[in-house]
């Protein structure tokens, strides 16, 4: 569902900037940057998702703590 939600947040801003302007070049360049913006957000989402991964549990400490 988060890309659904990703692609409906691009598609709503995208659509009000086209209702406010008839500059199709600003609607194309707006577009552009919402698209890098999603594309920056998701390699984010990965370099913490693989640094996570990486990272020691918790638990495994905790439980040979006994």
């Amino acid at each position: 569902y988060t890309k659904r939600t990703t692609l409906s947040a691009v598609l709503g801003s995208t659509l009000a900037a086209w209702v406010g302007t008839d500059d199709e070049a600003e609607i194309d360049a707006f577009l552009d940057r919402r698209i890098e913006n999603v594309m920056q957000f998701e390699k984010l989402k990965g370099q913490v998702m693989d640094a996570v991964a990486k990272a020691p549990n918790p638990m495994d400490f905790f439980g040979q703590r006994k």
